[in-house]
């Protein structure tokens, strides 16, 4: 990872980080640390939270909502919404990796939008995407 490079998070960094994940929680920490260090910046998307935000509910676990806002404002995320230019660019992601799922598109998408040069996941086969270097969480050290 460059010095002052701007990284995505995906939506399972935040799950493992603000669900306290025995074996990866950890490394999110360690992760974050690292790039704060280096000056990086942090963004995701309104998809993360649409996706962390599924389980607290069903659970009636708001305070682990309340801690993801929180998160995005005590490190500074720039926090991306869904508009046309992503949408076409997630669209034209999928046309060239069929693998691709809707909300994988539109993540990877905001983070090219944004000007993001990497992306942390812990979703493997995003790595196939050459448009943005993929971080693995579990493989990240």
């Amino acid at each position: 990872m460059n010095p002052n490079s701007k990284i995505f998070f995906d939506t399972a960094p935040f799950i493992y980080w603000l669900e306290q994940h025995p074996a990866l929680c950890g490394k999110v920490r360690q992760f974050m640390a690292d790039a704060a260090a280096s000056s990086c910046d942090f963004a995701t998307s309104v998809v993360s939270l649409a996706e962390f935000g599924v389980h607290p509910e069903r659970n009636g676990r708001p305070d682990l909502i309340q801690d993801f806002e929180d998160a995005l404002s005590d490190f500074s995320f720039d926090f991306l919404e869904i508009n046309l230019p992503i949408a076409r660019r997630a669209y034209r992601l999928r046309a060239k990796y069929t693998f691709l799922k809707g909300m994988d598109a539109f993540q990877l998408a905001a983070a090219l939008h944004a000007g993001c040069q990497y992306f942390l996941t812990n979703d493997r086969p995003l790595t196939a995407v050459g448009e943005i270097n993929v971080i693995i969480l579990e493989d990240w050290t």
